[in-house]
């Protein structure tokens, strides 16, 4: 999903000012509050516009910063459906799921190591995924507290079950090289 298509889903969610989404935007979702940076913000914005997916409208013209709502037009909602029944992803490479976890590339070639030191490395990406996984149950019961969208709620428990089962992996990659 690109930067346009996350825009538009949220605006969608909630048509805003540009300020207010830069303190909002997927917070909700992602506990880390991922950097939304005022450039990428607002070039999106501006070319969503001109394009007729978005529209502004005017402010106060009283106010010296007249901030301006931005909504999705139908326009927009029509091409973020497309972009929502598109499957694009059958057309992604058959093992997406190496490039998609860097670990697996450096663990291509532990052969290379002694033992201790892949046993090091795996267990340095155990820690870390273990700090995902109790991250991602945050996450969870904030989101289920605060009543966000079932669907929502679904993805972050699909990023529970896919860290648990990356840490029984990654155990059982020790337990090889131990033996």
């Amino acid at each position: 999903m690109g930067f346009k298509q996350m825009m538009l889903g949220y605006l969608l969610d909630s048509p805003s000012y540009g300020y207010a989404i830069m303190k909002k935007a997927y917070s909700d979702f992602y506990p880390a509050d991922p950097e939304v940076n005022e450039g990428l913000l607002y070039s999106t914005l501006k070319k969503l516009e001109a394009e007729g997916l978005a529209t502004r409208e005017p402010g106060d013209a009283d106010t010296p910063t007249a901030r301006r709502k931005v909504t999705v037009t139908r326009a927009g909602l029509d091409e973020f459906k497309a972009w929502l029944l598109n499957d694009e992803e059958s057309a992604q490479p058959k093992f997406d799921f190496f490039n998609r976890y860097p670990f697996l590339e450096r663990c291509n070639y532990f052969k290379y190591l002694t033992p201790p030191e892949a046993l090091g490395s795996i267990d340095q990406e155990l820690q870390n995924a273990k700090q995902r996984l109790e991250n991602y149950r945050l996450a969870e019961q904030s989101m289920v507290q605060k009543g966000v969208d079932r669907f929502r709620i679904a993805i972050i428990r699909y990023g529970i079950s896919n860290e648990e089962l990356r840490i029984d992996w990654l155990r059982e990659l020790k337990e090889m090289i131990e033996q």
